[in-house]
């Protein structure tokens, strides 16, 4: 059996696809899985022993049909739903099955009628693309294996990072999705440890004025016998853009805890089952893409009549309050 596999998505959403390819696989080991993705999304699946081949979105209907046309495919998943997906379907042949497609305006309606609290995991929708099948649809454990050469030694790390470290996830897709940097100071002395700051080449300076905030200098060892006296333990080292998506994940992978808003990190995490404190502003966990099979906390403001905003988010607030990121109460206790 051959399974052609269309999710042009974010690394994130790939990795909570994978629990659909392991079901596949279990209910055929010869299967062989040909995934369409972008970019991004071919990363968490470079290792994934269960793909045969991943096929970059950005090269074209045209040129993906002729790399596609070789094979004869016996189904064809088709979790996007969009233009795109639906004219690359229509040149393929195979048992065609679509997946989960919310627009704005369906999120929009559920947040105001009662079905506001429903919060079914992204997983567990696209597994339902088997209802129609005689594939199992048992949640398998997220997929996710780093590369031997991008495994990050604990070792490499200065002190005090090398002896136990939490992550702090600061990239977001959208500015809404993600504390004022003042929030994030706040969050950095209330984990009160060692911490590491992950993110994009666009985060590094956001991740200098937290650094800066908690760096220790001449002028500041004065301080620094009052300081442990008040048990202040939070250090901080930036490491936004000098990592790449890989490694990134190695140091996920060996955190004590995990800090991220709405990103990638939340799945990196979950793959390797590490408690998460998930930060939520503009959007809101019906997206499904909230921590899956792993411990977890949710920060977020509810009851605001503005929230969610968008499914995605914005550059700014729209209504310039900025109250689900600004009124988040940091209630935790890190052992």
């Amino acid at each position: 059996m051959k399974v052609l596999i269309i999710h042009a998505a974010s690394a994130g959403e790939v990795i909570f696809s994978t629990p659909l390819i392991r079901a596949i696989k279990t209910h055929d080991a010869r299967a062989g899985i040909y995934y369409v993705t972008t970019s991004s999304g071919t990363l968490p699946l470079e290792e994934n022993a269960l793909v045969s081949a991943t096929y970059d979105v950005k090269q074209g209907v045209l040129k993906l049909y002729r790399e596609l046309q070789g094979h004869s495919f016996d189904m064809v998943i088709d979790l996007d739903r969009n233009f795109l997906s639906y004219i690359l379907t229509r040149l393929t042949q195979g048992r065609l099955l679509y997946g989960p497609k919310a627009s704005w305006l369906t999120n929009f309606v559920r947040r105001k009628s009662a079905e506001s609290t429903e919060q079914t995991h992204l997983v567990e929708r696209y597994l339902r693309v088997l209802d129609s099948t005689e594939i199992s649809q048992h949640q398998h454990p997220l997929d996710f294996t780093i590369p031997y050469k991008d495994e990050v030694p604990l070792s490499w790390l200065p002190e005090p990072y090398s002896k136990g470290y939490v992550v702090l996830c600061i990239q977001a897709q959208y500015a809404t999705r993600r504390l004022p940097v003042k929030r994030m100071v706040e969050l950095c002395d209330r984990i009160n440890k060692p911490i590491i700051i992950l993110g994009e080449t666009h985060d590094q300076e956001d991740g200098n004025e937290i650094e800066k905030f908690f760096k220790r200098t001449d002028k500041t060892n004065q301080y620094e016998e009052g300081l442990q006296a008040l048990n202040k333990k939070a250090e901080v080292y930036n490491g936004c853009g000098k990592f790449n998506f890989h490694q990134r994940a190695s140091l996920i992978k060996q955190a004590q805890y995990v800090f991220t808003f709405d990103n990638d990190c939340i799945a990196i995490a979950s793959a390797f089952e590490k408690y998460v404190f998930s930060i939520w502003g503009n959007t809101v966990l019906q997206s499904g893409r909230y921590p899956y099979q792993t411990g977890f906390t949710i920060f977020e403001k509810n009851n605001l009549a503005c929230r969610p905003c968008s499914t995605k988010g914005y550059a700014h607030c729209p209504l310039k309050h900025f109250k689900c990121m600004n009124d988040i109460v940091f209630d935790f206790y890190l052992p």
